[in-house]
């Protein structure tokens, strides 16, 4: 009884545990079930809020296909969640299909073209299908081109218009799933939302395809109109009725044709035209328009049929084509004249006309191809010159012809004309002239001269290699440029334009006997240049200026060095009576200085002797520093010179050393003339005068060495055009200075050679040659000129031009000084010279003035001694040449000591170069050997107080 009770337990046990269970799955089925369902509800709310979106979108109605293709694939992507929506349209012609666009993660873009002739199947599948899917395997093998990468399952719609085949919509998912009847239901929706779309859009392009036509025919040139069998007007473009004379087509509209012609024009369109078109169904014919108020006007006729009963009329006013065809008539004539090949062709390059003389020079007839004429002139050259209706020229050879053709296209008449020019002479002659210009080169650029031809404005337009080597480049730089790009200082170049243009303006040859330039390296060159005015144009006018330029720095260099034996060589000859003034001097000296050992003779002949011994040293001074004038190399003077007394001192100087038979006369101006200048320098160049004149007095037979020297002066006033040999010399007075003498005159045949240097006609060993060669340069460096010139009197003639000074820039002549009273002075003065008798003499000069006074032999003893007592010197008057330490030694190792330390530097060569340098080194004052007492102390106490 207890087991069956335990039985009936556990059976109701497990009954009530079924039942339970039973509960709990169809709870979890009921559960599910509402879940799809309210999943369901919430699909079709949202696609029915995508299709209210759709509907609602405005861009469908536009036709803007792209604006409704972009919403469209938003909110497929947003109703469907898909991973990415896109749509393809196919292209036919290029057999693709493309992505038009694409909406994935809320962007949009495009992706590559899909070539559908390596897609047969997929094609195949798209053209023969309405909606399928991919969730298959093989189905997504066979849509993958059209799936993104990570796109597990397809929905693809095609769309299909009256055209055929247009695109595939696609609707892509990154899970495996199968799409619902629901889901392919709303994609239907949504195919039927984009063939709405593509419609619209379809007919948008073809109303604006239909408006931009109705625009064409509204603005074009040629006059439209529709007409029927009657002749009456339907429909006029604008053009149309301009071309008759009406301001609005509107008012042709109704209008009988037949007011535009005419009557036998008409009466011939109607029997004769008509017909004929009905037959043919389009004809063109040339006729006469007429306007509205009755002129008449050439016109083309096109008609074409629409129907039986209506007829397309297109009318152009050829007024322009039949006078061109008028002038081609006239040109046929003339071709038929010329003597020079003329063609004609249409645009397929068929000669239609060939004057005589292409037909006897080219062998050719009509009907025959340009490029079997004339090859390498192409159809599509002449094609494209006719459709531009332009010219061109082309160089052809044929045979041992060379030939230029002239191609002219004329675009109304399609036709070209050919113009052929035998040009092998010309050739020839061009060949010979390059030859000739080449030649021409070669010998430019082979001259050690520079030559070149600038313009107006200073530009170069030719120049040889010489002038490209001077400024560093080459001749293609030196063209087109001016001497500002060129020259390396920039005052060279302002002087060589102030040349070019006095030779422009004056329109004259000038000749530059020196000019300076600089090349790239910073060497100067020292050239001699002409410069002379070109008219290169038909009507004289000067245009140009040709230059040609001789390097003469050696020369010149040479020059320089043997001109400072050459003045030697002067001295030499006047040895003699230089050595007797100064012997005649030293007498004087040595005489008063023993009447001064008397010891019975009073003070005032003690002073009297002194004042003696002075002057004559004094006079002994003036001597020597003409000495060393005549001897001295470097910078010239620039002082006021006064000619007279100067011309008065050379004659004396020449009368004590010449042969007593040869008279020195002086004929020169009484007033006194002045020039700016170096006196030296001009006594000089009138000294070598002179001496030229008395050898050529002395290379007389020796019975008749006896003649006449003469100097002469005289101002003058050179204006432009004067008839003076000297033209190169600028407007301007002028003082003329002339030697003349009757000795044995210059032979004609050297008279042209006598200026240059070395050039001599004297024996060896008794002239350099340099002479005149010298004297030619000092007076170019002052500005002025010499010549040799014919006299009716006297043998030889030479005249030196010098410009004068004008009375507004005369110096006052220089005045005596005034000898000042010696000054005295203290301080602590250190003097440094090698020679005891000036150390001592100076020394005692200065202990006479107040100064305490300490010496030194040489400037190895003056350094030691400054480095013990620099503290107690106040000055240094130091020696210009010394043993073992010179001046600038010395000069710099006691300032390196002492920085501002204050040094006066005499010397007996003030003239020196040297003398210069060590003077820019920083010395405070200069005394020049021999010195008095009174400017000794002038120079010590300005140095004092530096």
């Amino acid at each position: 009884m207890l087991g069956e009770i335990i039985i009936f337990l556990l059976l109701l046990l497990a009954t009530a545990l079924s039942v339970f269970l039973l509960y709990k799955k169809t709870k979890r089925r009921f559960q599910r079930k509402t879940k799809r369902i309210v999943a369901y509800n919430d699909r079709l709310e949202r696609q029915r809020n995508a299709l209210f979106k759709l509907g609602t979108h405005n861009d469908l109605y536009r036709g803007d296909i792209y604006s409704s293709i972009m919403k469209l694939c938003e909110i497929t992507s947003e109703a469907l969640g898909a991973s990415s929506v896109s749509f393809w349209y196919y292209d036919e012609q290029k057999h693709k299909l493309c992505c038009y666009e694409e909406f994935f993660k809320r962007k949009h873009w495009g992706r590559m073209p899909i070539d559908l002739r390596t897609e047969k199947e997929l094609l195949k599948k798209l053209q023969h299908s309405r909606m399928g899917t991919s969730s298959h395997e093989d189905d997504r093998n066979l849509f993958a081109a059209l799936m993104n990468d990570d796109s597990e399952s397809l929905l693809y719609c095609t769309i299909f218009l009256e055209e055929g085949f247009r695109g595939v919509f696609c609707i892509e998912r990154r899970e495996v799933s199968e799409w619902t009847a629901d889901e392919k239901a709303f994609a239907a929706s949504l195919l039927d939302v984009l063939v709405t779309a593509l419609l619209i859009y379809d007919r948008k392009v073809l109303e604006d395809e239909l408006f931009l036509q109705s625009a064409a025919v509204s603005s074009t040139l040629e006059g439209i109109a529709i007409i029927d069998s009657s002749g009456t007007i339907l429909f006029a473009n604008k053009a149309y009725g301009n071309m008759h004379g009406y301001a609005s087509s509107t008012e042709l509209k109704n209008v009988k044709i037949q007011d535009f012609y005419k009557e036998a024009d008409y009466q011939r369109f109607k029997k004769e035209l008509l017909p004929l078109l009905s037959r043919r169904g389009k004809i063109t014919v040339d006729t006469f328009g007429k306007k509205r108020h009755g002129a008449v006007y050439p016109q083309e006729l096109s008609l074409s049929v629409i129907n039986k009963d209506r007829y397309v009329l297109v009318a152009r006013d050829i007024t322009i084509r039949k006078r061109v065809e008028q002038k081609a008539q006239e040109h046929a004539l003339f071709s038929t004249l010329s003597p020079s090949p003329i063609l004609r062709t249409d645009k397929s390059g068929l000669i239609t006309l060939a004057n005589p003389a292409a037909v006897k020079i080219f062998g050719v007839d009509q009907q025959k191809n340009i490029e079997d004429v004339l090859p390498g002139l192409s159809r599509e050259v002449i094609s494209r010159c006719i459709d531009e209706g332009s010219t061109s020229t082309i160089t052809l050879q044929r045979d041992r012809h060379r030939f230029i053709l002239t191609l002219t296209g004329l675009s109304e008449l399609q036709i070209a004309h050919i113009y052929a020019k035998d040009i092998t002479e010309l050739q020839v002659t061009e060949n010979k002239l390059k030859e000739s210009e080449q030649f021409l080169r070669t010998i430019l650029d082979a001259a050690p001269s520079a030559i070149f031809v600038k313009d107006r404005e200073g530009r170069y337009t030719l120049a040889n290699q010489t002038t490209a080597k001077i400024f560093g480049v080459s001749v293609n730089e030196v063209v087109g440029r001016t001497d500002f790009d060129l020259c390396a200082v920039e005052t060279q170049a302002e002087r060589f334009r102030k040349d070019d243009q006095r030779t422009l303006y004056e329109n004259r040859e000038i000749s530059i006997r020196r000019e300076f330039l600089t090349d790239r390296d910073g060497k100067r060159h020292v050239f001699q240049t002409v410069k002379r005015p070109l008219a290169l144009g038909t009507d004289g006018e000067v245009t140009h200026i040709l230059g040609v330029g001789a390097d003469i720095t050696e020369s010149v260099e040479l020059q320089d060095r043997l001109g400072q034996s050459l003045k030697m060589d002067a001295i030499g000859q006047l040895a003699g009576g230089i050595a007797h003034d100064f012997n005649n001097l030293l007498t004087g000296i040595l005489g008063y200085a023993e009447v001064l050992k008397d010891r019975t003779i009073s003070s005032e002949e003690v002073l009297k002797a002194a004042e003696k011994i002075e002057h004559i040293s004094m006079r002994a001074t003036d001597l020597t520093e003409k000495l060393l004038g005549f001897a001295r190399k470097g910078k010239h003077k620039n002082v006021t010179i006064t000619l007279q007394p100067l011309i008065e001192e050379t004659i004396e100087i020449c009368r004590r050393t010449f042969d007593r038979r040869i008279l020195i006369q002086n004929e020169a101006d009484d007033t006194n003339i002045h020039l700016k200048g170096d006196p030296t320098q001009i006594q000089q160049v009138l000294l070598n005068l002179i001496l030229n004149a008395r050898d050529a007095i002395r290379s007389l037979e020796p019975e008749v060495q006896a003649g006449k020297i003469v100097i002469r002066t005289e101002s003058i006033l050179i204006e432009h055009g004067n008839s003076l040999q000297n033209s190169q010399l600028a407007p301007g007075r002028y003082v003329q200075l002339s030697v003349l003498d009757t000795g044995s005159g210059i032979p004609e045949n050297i008279k042209d050679k006598i200026f240059e240097p070395f050039f001599t006609t004297k024996e060896a060993g008794k002239g350099t040659g340099m002479g005149l060669s010298m004297v030619y340069g000092i007076v170019a460096n002052h500005g002025g000129s010499i010549s040799l010139e014919p006299d009716e009197k006297y043998n030889t003639k030479f005249t030196v031009y010098l410009p004068e000074l004008e009375l507004s820039e005369k110096e006052t002549p220089l005045q005596p000084p005034v000898v000042a009273q010696p000054a005295g002075g203290n301080g602590c003065i250190l003097l440094v010279d090698d020679h005891y008798i000036v150390r001592d003499v100076t020394a005692k000069m200065l202990a006479s003035l107040g100064y305490k006074v300490l010496t030194a032999s040489d400037g190895v003893e003056a350094v030691n001694f400054y480095k013990e007592h620099n503290g107690e010197i106040d000055l240094i008057i130091l020696d210009m040449v010394m043993p073992r330490m010179s001046a600038k030694e010395c000069f710099r190792m006691i300032r390196g000591i002492n920085p501002h330390v204050r040094v006066i530097l005499s010397t007996g060569y003030a003239h020196n170069n040297i003398v210069q340098e060590v003077m820019d080194e920083g010395m405070v004052g200069f005394v020049q050997k021999p010195f008095q007492m009174n400017s000794l102390s002038q120079v010590v106490s300005e140095a004092l107080q530096h």
